[in-house]
């Protein structure tokens, strides 16, 4: 048995490594069994190391990820031909193996692929439009106001802070207010419990998890290794509703919040006199249904709706997206543009109306 493993695993690394190697892309040096993974795993930063790798050996260039290859790719041209001329051909993202197991309603945009891809794609992309986003302008507003009322306090003590932290909170405050329409005032609630949750959550690393490195090196063992995990995750949240000291895993906390908004959002548009709220959440749900939604691979025969469970799971999804990615690129720039002299940054910003 220990035999047939070692020949199957070293048949794959030499069978992808000849592939890998006959390719017109350079590959920096690996080690049998791990790939480039002993190198991924001891850096602080991967991306400081992929921008190592990428002054080396190019724009493009292979890496091995145990035995499983894959691109690199800084490349413009090439990022354009994938992501905007063959974006169809491209649907899947690459996830860790527990979270594709995710099947049925409870899978986002992120985590789902085909037909069902392009069924949520389609519904969800119309509640992103220039106008639909316009409509939610007033409540972005407040918010930012809310920052430069905390900016101006922390200018008048004229002491060092964490930019980067006020950031995080008015993004999650921001997606608050136009993903779900709920009113908070996370920038000035240093104990909300959203925001402690989505924190917790963003932290999870699962590309540190052994399992999920193990899988990594060893994709016959994930079959296993999945049922290992899903079981770990049961018996937390057992454990959780009998032993008080127990927390609530973030993610699911967090779902079970979106799932009370929308609960009660529906609940209340029964009654006729209630005014329609614009934000993400309503567009999603007004196309939702609580019946089975089949997928097919002619695209005639699409549903056009959402299932109520995939409203909840992409209103997560674009809670978290949103709220990190959105917070580290205000960071970012604020950086860059700290780099600058200030009349130089004033001399290159026009304040019209349209550039505002």
């Amino acid at each position: 048995m220990k035999t047939n493993l070692i020949f199957s695993h070293t048949s794959t690394f030499l069978t992808n490594a000849v592939c890998f190697g006959g390719q017109l892309f350079e590959s920096p040096p690996h080690r049998f069994f791990f790939g480039h993974y002993k190198t991924i795993w001891s850096v602080p930063l991967l991306t400081y190391q992929l921008q190592t790798w990428t002054r080396q050996y190019g724009s493009i260039y292979g890496l091995f990820e145990g035995t499983r290859p894959l691109y690199v790719v800084s490349d413009v041209e090439f990022l354009q031909e994938v992501f905007i001329k063959q974006f169809s051909s491209f649907h899947s993202r690459r996830l860790p193996f527990i979270l594709r197991k995710s099947t049925g309603n409870h899978v986002h945009l992120l985590g789902a692929s085909g037909a069902k891809w392009y069924r949520q794609r389609q519904i969800i992309n119309p509640a992103f439009t220039s106008a639909k986003l316009k409509l939610m302008t007033p409540m972005v507003h407040k918010c930012v106001s809310s920052l430069m009322k905390i900016l101006a306090e922390h200018c008048k003590q004229q002491q060092q802070f964490n930019i980067y932290l006020l950031y995080k909170r008015l993004t999650m405050d921001v997606v608050c207010h136009c993903a779900f329409g709920t009113i908070t005032d996370i920038q000035n609630d240093i104990d909300n419990e959203y925001f402690k949750k989505a924190e917790k959550n963003i932290e999870e690393n699962l590309e540190k998890n052994p399992l999920i490195r193990l899988g990594h090196l060893m994709p016959w063992l994930i079959p296993l290794l999945t049922y290992v995990m899903i079981v770990q995750v049961q018996l937390k949240r057992f454990a959780h509703k009998f032993i008080r000291n127990i927390e609530e895993m973030p993610r699911f906390w967090l779902l079970e919040r979106v799932k009370d908004i929308i609960d009660i959002r529906t609940s209340s548009y029964e009654n006729d006199n209630v005014k329609r709220k614009v934000d993400s959440l309503q567009l999603m749900l007004d196309t939702a249904t609580r019946e089975q939604v089949k997928d097919y691979i002619d695209h005639d025969r699409m549903s056009k709706v959402l299932h109520y469970d995939e409203v909840s799971s992409n209103i997560l999804l674009f809670m978290m997206a949103g709220y990190d990615t959105t917070s580290a690129a205000l960071a970012y720039s604020t950086y860059r543009v700290s780099q600058k002299s200030v009349g130089k940054v004033n001399s290159n910003i026009s304040y019209t109306t349209q550039a505002i």
